[in-house]
């Protein structure tokens, strides 16, 4: 690679102002009289709420606005779901009479500070009534199987199986079929800054002026206007500078808790997650479970793919099925798989919400595939790069078109894979792998690679195979927030 940015440090215009400390994030900014926000959580996973008292709360000195779910269902409307349920569902900024997953917001104060506001936090008296928990997605999917939401009827929110081309027959003309189960474990991304928000009532325009660091400020007013019932035009969204978020900024439920206590206490109103609540509460990368079925010929031919995916949303009603319907876009990864079909499943169980979170579903259907890929090699005795290049997309074949509808314009696979392991000195390394003793130490090898880039609004990285080597970045349009072109120099 050459060209005069590859070696030579490059001045980057936004780099003084971050590093001079000049910045402005969610809690650098403030607004006279403005008071600060603690959120009471729940202890139980699943139970009844059968009494709240806030009122030892209201009276503690200092605390001006307190808030519970009742309060919320009065004065605020469901939070809508960007991607519809099959019946309504009462799903408010609050728990109401239900809680539904360990750190779901019953109450609110707002007080002087954030020290008082947690003080009168201890004071609010809730009586629960346990109830039995579905933490297994399996589980919830069983008839009889506790109900998250009754109104649905059931725990699945979405349930369907896309197929693509003749998958029964080319399994049943195969010379073999591997089957493999993938357990995907849940995980929590960790920002330097937590999620925050600030709110601010108008009761002459009966406006809201809001300020967060909220990774999609687009959906979350729209999401915000219709549960507080006002035009988006009497609404005013701002972001300052986000301090990393990969995915899950994005909980408009807090949002809406700062507005309600603007609203009643008459003053602005500031709310800053902290750790526990945000490793907690927040939004947790989806867990589930994959059964791979891969048709293939004695010689390694791909014949078939199919899938079949559980995902764990737990209390996610705002974008149920997305973590399923993203894996559909590389489940041929670059791989020339003639027919596919994928099964799946989303799946409420009494769990944190399940979110964008690093990926969100691609590199679970990659992991899926490319180790089933491993898996095959080693059972046909071939090797997994030799395996890989057979079923490669060709240069030849772009522009290509996988069986579900996704376009690759171009690319060299099989030449890029050449590339790497000429670099990485594969056959030295598979050399030293088959012949050192067992329980020696494993060849020293060096490791490159290259990672989609951060963003929202675009995140493509690109590298072309051919002298001279080029790589292309796609960057998302917002400068710090929280995935954009500094987050990716930071991954480099």
């Amino acid at each position: 690679m050459s060209g005069p940015w590859v070696g030579a440090p490059l001045p980057v215009k936004e780099d003084v102002r971050l590093v001079a400390g000049r910045g402005r994030f969610i809690d650098d900014l403030g607004s006279p009289g403005m008071l600060h926000a603690a959120v009471l959580r729940s202890p139980h996973a699943h139970a009844r709420i059968r009494s709240i008292d806030a009122r030892p709360a209201l009276a503690y000195p200092g605390v001006t606005a307190v808030i519970t779910g009742a309060d919320a269902a009065r004065l605020s409307g469901p939070i809508r779901p960007l991607i519809p349920t099959t019946a309504a569902v009462p799903d408010y900024c609050l728990a109401v009479d239900v809680v539904r997953y360990v750190g779901e917001p019953v109450a609110a104060v707002a007080a002087t500070d954030r020290a008082t506001a947690e003080d009168a936090l201890e004071l609010i008296r809730v009586e629960y009534e346990a109830l039995p928990a579905v933490v297994d997605p399996h589980e919830a999917m069983r008839p009889g199987a506790t109900l998250l939401y009754p109104e649905l009827g059931t725990n699945v929110v979405w349930h369907d199986t896309l197929s693509y081309g003749d998958v029964d027959a080319a399994m049943a003309r195969a010379d073999g079929v591997l089957r493999e189960r993938f357990v995907i474990q849940r995980y929590a991304s960790t920002p330097l800054e937590t999620f925050g928000a600030m709110a601010a009532y108008d009761p002459g325009t009966d406006g809201f002026e809001f300020w967060t660091n909220d990774q999609r400020p687009g959906l979350t007013i729209s999401i915000l206007a219709a549960s507080l019932g006002v035009p988006q035009s009497r609404l005013r969204l701002s972001c300052p500078d986000i301090g990393g978020a990969f995915g899950n900024k994005r909980r408009p439920a807090y949002l809406l808790i700062c507005a309600l206590l603007s609203r009643g206490a008459g003053r602005p109103v500031k709310w800053i997650e902290d750790r526990v609540e945000n490793l907690t509460a927040l939004m947790h990368a989806c867990n589930g479970v994959m059964d791979v079925e891969l048709a293939y010929r004695a010689d390694g031919t791909l014949l078939a793919l199919g899938v079949r995916d559980v995902a764990d949303e737990g209390k996610n009603l705002l974008t149920p099925t997305q973590h399923n319907l993203i894996k559909l876009g590389n489940i041929a990864n670059g791989y020339r798989i003639p027919a596919i079909r994928y099964e799946a499943w989303s799946v409420l169980t009494n769990k944190c919400p399940s979110g964008a979170n690093r990926g969100i579903g691609k590199p679970f259907m990659c992991f899926a595939v490319e180790r089933s890929m491993a898996i095959l090699a080693r059972r046909l005795g071939l090797d997994p790069a030799e395996l890989r290049l057979r079923n490669y997309v060709t240069a030849a074949e772009m522009p290509y078109t996988t069986p579900p509808g996704a376009q690759y314009d171009s690319g060299d696979y099989p030449a890029t894979l050449h590339t790497a392991l000429e670099r990485f000195d594969y056959a030295g390394w598979r050399a030293g792998a088959i012949t050192r003793a067992p329980g020696g130490p494993p060849p020293r090898h060096r490791h490159r690679h290259l990672r989609r880039a951060c963003g929202h609004q675009s995140r493509l990285v690109r590298a072309r195979h051919g002298p001279p080597e080029r790589l292309r970045i796609g960057r998302g349009r917002h400068g710090t927030h929280g995935a954009g072109r500094q987050c990716a120099r930071g991954h480099r």
